[in-house]
Formats: C-alpha cells, structure tokens, sequence
C-alpha cells in the first residue's frame, strides 16, 4: 500500500466509478455508518436500526451498482494510487417547485487515517462537478446534529441550512 502524505491536502480527488469487488464491501460500511450515525443521534433503538439501515440500502439501491440515477465513486489522491474515500449521489427531481434534477449526498466517507487533511473538501467539490455534469441544478443532502465536523465541512462549502430537526427526551 503506498503511504500518504500526512500533511494538509490541497491537490484534487479524482473519482472514479466505484469496482464490483470494492462495492461488496463498501455496501457493509454505508449501511453500518448510516446506522450508527442513527443510534449516536438518538433516534433510533440499537437493536433495529441494523435491519432498518438494511432496509433503507436495498430500497435505494435495488439492482446495485446498475440502479439508475444512482451514483458510487471512489475517490482517489492524484498524487497515490489508495483510495482515500467515496461518494454516493443520487439523482432525483427537485422538490423545491422548481424544474429539473437536484443531486442528493447518500454517502461521502473519508478513509479515518486521512481525516482533516482536506480529502473531504476535495471530494466534496468533485462531486458538486460531477452532479452539474450529470444535470442537476442543486446538491442536497442530511448532516446529523451531533457530526460537528462534517456541518463545518458543509457550511464551508456554502451549504445552506434549509431545515433543523431538534429533539428532547422528556423523563
């Protein structure tokens, strides 16, 4: 495995369609992230929220790889040949009353030993290409309260907050 950098990233990402064989086992990592983004947000019991995350995968990605509007990147440091993350984008219409297509964020990871190096930022901005590319007009997407690091990330994008869902437990 070639090694790094482990300074500041400040190059670009290249992404490229995710393998058959990296998707296997990137299909595990998304539905076990999402699920446990749901328990550290508190919105779900731990011992659903497996089946559910399960759920929620095959609804969005029936045929895999080869669903449509559905698209899984690797994401790849210009400079070394390891993968340093991924991107999931869906397509869809826009639900803000205006025509055409807007991207949603399903997925977008970092690999752990790379994070605050500027990877997530690269990926993110090859993406926002990526969904022009693919006609949409407008990226969406779902950023957990309790994930300061991935808001700071979003709103140095310029991502707007268009809603807040809060919560309390009542004894």
């Amino acid at each position: 495995m070639v090694e790094l950098v482990k300074t500041h990233f400040s190059g670009d990402v290249r992404l490229e369609p995710m393998t058959d064989a990296r998707y296997r086992e990137w299909t595990e990592q998304t539905i076990t992230g999402f699920a446990d983004q749901q328990i550290a947000s508190g919105v779900m019991n731990p011992t659903a929220v497996h089946a559910y995350a399960e759920e929620q995968f095959d609804l969005l990605m029936p045929q895999g790889l080869l669903t449509d509007h559905q698209h899984v990147w690797s994401a790849f440091d210009d400079a070394a040949e390891d993968e340093v993350g991924y991107l999931w984008l869906g397509l869809r219409p826009r639900d803000d009353r205006l025509p055409g297509l807007q991207a949603y964020v399903y997925d977008v990871a970092v690999r752990p030993e790379l994070r605050g190096r500027g990877y997530g930022r690269a990926i993110m901005r090859a993406g926002q290409e990526r969904a022009a590319e693919l006609g949409a007009s407008a990226i969406r997407l779902n950023v957990f309260g309790h994930n300061a690091a991935a808001r700071g990330l979003y709103e140095s994008l310029d991502y707007d907050t268009v809603a807040t869902l809060m919560h309390k437990d009542l004894p």
